[in-house]
C-alpha cells in the first residue's frame, strides 16, 4: 500500500489518532429497541460507531478496522 505524507501506516495508529479521526469524520450512534417477549432485560441497546471517507481513502478504513 502506498502512503500519502497524511496518511499513517498500521504501525503508526495510536488511540489518540483514531479519536481525532472519529472526531472529525466519524459519529457515534445509538438507539433502544423494546422487546416485548423478555422481561428480564426488556431493552435493547445497540451502539455504532461510522467513520466516513472517500473511496480513494478505503486502506485507512481497513486499517481503522
Amino acid at each position: 500500500m502506498e502512503t500519502t505524507p497524511w496518511e499513517v501506516n498500521a504501525k503508526n495508529i495510536s488511540d489518540q489518532y483514531v479519536a481525532g479521526f472519529l472526531d472529525g469524520d466519524g459519529s457515534i450512534v445509538t438507539g433502544i429497541e423494546k422487546r416485548a417477549d423478555r422481561h428480564r432485560f426488556p431493552c435493547r441497546v445497540r451502539l455504532k460507531i461510522n467513520f466516513t471517507q472517500h473511496i480513494r481513502h478505503k486502506n485507512m478504513l481497513i486499517l481503522l478496522q
